[in-house]
């Protein structure tokens, strides 16, 4: 099972707050959550420092989180899959992890909580508990750019947020080039319950020689093409009326009820 000891702190600071974790792990459990996710403590000791740095005017939000990870694992057999499976959580490396960075930053031009900006945070689209049932917030965050809101928009009894993603994935210039695009948005109504209803389309596009040009404008306009084959069938990069591309679509709606402390969703 896993244990932790020693210190799980966060301390709250003038604009900020700061962890220290100290993790034991002695199994292949996903104890690296605890640090925020994606950060894989591993199977040994280690240790998991940040301190978050945040703030909010009237045109600028920021937020920084810089972290250091150490840690020294144990010996331990491998278990070995075929693909699909070979990438899981028990799949570990047999070397310990040492780093320093930047485990969250966020940094948006806004007016009343609408703008666009930078980031590198995880996503959290959807509703959820431990995680997100639309777009994952187990990993670490890869550098994006996004328009849209940073917090919910009010008006009357309704609340709305949205936005558009995308980012580069690598730095290559032919077809390799690999793009993630996404857009998302929810529209909550507020009365003695809360309903809220959201949508989420998401791609990965590049990476595949579909022999004609894809380039960084076709990516970020891809959540925008047709849903159905009629609308595909005369573009350049669609085979047989289907694109070559990842893409998927989720809805979700979700009920409320704050006196009772309850939450459906679906």
């Amino acid at each position: 099972k896993d244990i932790l000891n020693g210190i799980s702190g966060n301390a709250t600071l003038p604009g900020g707050a700061g962890n220290d974790l100290f993790l034991v792990d002695s199994s292949f459990d996903n104890v690296g959550e605890l640090a925020g996710g994606g950060y894989d403590t591993g199977y040994g000791v280690g240790s998991f420092t940040s301190i978050n740095i945040s703030g909010y005017s009237k045109f600028l939000a920021f937020n920084f989180e810089p972290y250091t990870l150490n840690t020294k694992y144990n010996a331990f057999e491998t278990i070995q899959r075929s693909r699909p499976f070979a990438r899981l959580n028990d799949a570990k490396s047999q070397t310990g992890i040492n780093g320093v960075g930047l485990r969250k930053a966020d940094l948006y031009l806004h007016y009343k909580g609408l703008g666009f900006g930078w980031s590198r945070d995880n996503m959290w689209w959807g509703p959820g508990l431990q995680g997100s049932q639309s777009m994952t917030n187990n990993t670490k965050g890869f550098d994006h750019f996004m328009v849209g809101t940073i917090r919910e928009l009010r008006w009357k009894n309704m609340g709305v947020m949205g936005r558009y993603t995308f980012a580069e994935i690598n730095k290559a210039s032919d077809w390799r080039a690999t793009y993630f695009t996404a857009v998302t948005g929810q529209v909550s109504i507020y009365s003695e319950q809360i309903f809220t209803f959201g949508l989420s389309r998401n791609y990965m596009t590049g990476g595949v020689d579909v022999g004609a040009p894809w380039t960084k404008e076709d990516a970020q306009k891809i959540v925008f093409e047709g849903l159905f084959i009629k609308n595909l069938q005369k573009l350049d990069y669609a085979i047989a009326g289907h694109d070559p591309w990842d893409q998927t679509m989720s809805g979700w709606f979700e009920v409320a009820l704050p006196k009772n402390k309850l939450k459906l969703y679906l």
